[in-house]
């Protein structure tokens, strides 16, 4: 990787942080690593992400997980190699625009990051 992609590898990753409110917004240590995206630890329900990853109850991220990293993470998590999975835009059951990920024994589904409500996600 030339210095131009790690300059703006750490520049998203930042300007991810400073959407977020920065590390002080984050309420552990692990979350604020995470802001950055270090994702040392396993993904765990309810604190990092929601849903059963279908289309009718799609992943959300939560918000200080940067949405494109974080997709992806949580996919080798669960087993599925992301250079090896086509993924397509769709609409889950609700009608939300959804990346669809096709794993080798399912169809993995994620709320667009358009689509999560800081609010609620």
């Amino acid at each position: 990787m030339d210095h131009l992609s790690a300059a703006a590898i750490a520049s998203g990753r930042m300007e991810h942080a400073a959407a977020f409110g920065g590390t002080a917004a984050a309420a552990t240590d692990r979350i604020a690593q995470q802001m950055f995206g270090h994702f040392q630890e396993a993904f765990l329900p309810s604190l990092d992400y929601s849903g059963d990853g279908t289309k009718e109850d799609p992943f959300s991220l939560e918000p200080h997980l940067e949405y494109y990293q974080a997709s992806r993470a949580l996919l080798m998590q669960l087993g599925v190699n992301p250079v090896e999975a086509t993924r397509v835009l769709d609409h889950d059951a609700s009608g939300q625009l959804c990346d669809k990920w096709h794993g080798p024994d399912r169809e993995y589904w994620f709320k667009a990051p358009f689509n999560r409500d800081p609010a609620t996600s």
